[in-house]
């Protein structure tokens, strides 16, 4: 972790006042830049890594399993969590009706567990269709708590 940020951070656990104003009315968060800025991003809860997760019902084993959703967040501090897909799996990968959310649109599927690419079969390529991550965009909806 760059030096900067790791004092930001450092103070911060301290318990430095890092809501104050400066002389011109400025927060510390207005004025910093780079890594410091990152780290008042940090302290507000915000994570610049992206990821994807699941949300819903597990078996037995901890798969996925019944009704549930799979969530993604691009990488940067200021991306959402975006539904991915919204519906039934079983064992681990879709199966049954289901939504799955692109920059394109979205579709209602049908799976089943046969597909060896764990997304269930289809009438078209999903993989293909669903393209690049990096070509996810805002259209797809954010995950609603």
């Amino acid at each position: 972790m760059p030096i900067i940020k790791e004092l930001v951070l450092y103070l911060a656990s301290t318990g430095a006042d890092t809501d104050v104003e400066d002389s011109s009315g400025n927060l510390p968060v207005d004025r910093a830049n780079g890594k410091a800025k990152d780290a008042f991003l940090e302290l507000q809860g915000l994570r610049f890594e992206g990821y994807d997760r699941y949300e819903g019902d597990l078996n037995a084993d901890q798969k996925k399993n019944g009704v549930g959703r799979e969530i993604i967040k691009k990488e940067g501090y200021h991306e959402v969590e975006m539904v991915l897909y919204e519906g039934s799996f079983k064992d681990g990968v879709r199966h049954g009706q289901g939504v799955l959310y692109h920059l394109r649109g979205k579709i209602d599927a049908h799976f089943t567990a046969n597909d060896a690419n764990d997304a269930g079969s289809h009438p078209f390529d999903v993989p293909t269709w669903l393209g690049d991550r990096n070509s996810w965009s805002d259209t797809i909806p954010e995950r609603n708590q």
